[in-house]
């Protein structure tokens, strides 16, 4: 019976994954304002959920929001968003988890454009529902 609940436990730990989690700094909650990546895939689509219920305003990054400023015979490109923060994230699904989610491994990093400083990072290979559960946790969301 005792090899039995071991090989369970070792199963239900190999079946549920890990994940690494860095937190750099502290979220300013005042300024909720964030860019996203497009698409629909996976965790973004997730993390974009998450957001805009936990009352940020989400901007999806394009390529086709260039400011140019001229000086002179100088002229400077930069993509203009105006939001403090940026999320830079990726999820591949690998198999199905216990949770019944998608098996993901993935990566994702808040990053303060003003400050140019990460927040917070996490990688690992997990369920899609506990990745997204720690993201919630990360951004100050209130669990439901």
């Amino acid at each position: 019976m005792k090899t039995v609940i071991v090989l369970m436990a070792i199963i239900l730990l190999f079946c549920t994954g890990c994940s690494h989690t860095e937190v750099y700094g502290d979220l300013d909650l005042s300024e909720k304002t964030i860019i996203v990546p497009p698409g629909n895939n996976r965790l973004v689509k997730d993390c974009k959920k998450i957001l805009r219920e936990c009352g940020w305003k989400v901007i999806v990054k394009s390529n086709h929001r260039r400011v140019t400023e001229f000086n002179g015979s100088k002229a400077e490109s930069y993509d203009d968003y105006n939001a403090r923060y940026e999320l830079v994230v990726t999820s591949v699904r690998r198999d199905i988890a216990l949770d019944m989610s998608a098996y993901i491994d993935y990566e994702y990093s808040l990053i303060d454009n003003e400050t140019g400083e990460e927040i917070f990072a996490s990688s690992g290979d997990t369920s899609q529902r506990i990745a997204s559960n720690e993201f919630k946790k990360l951004i100050g969301c209130p669990a439901n």
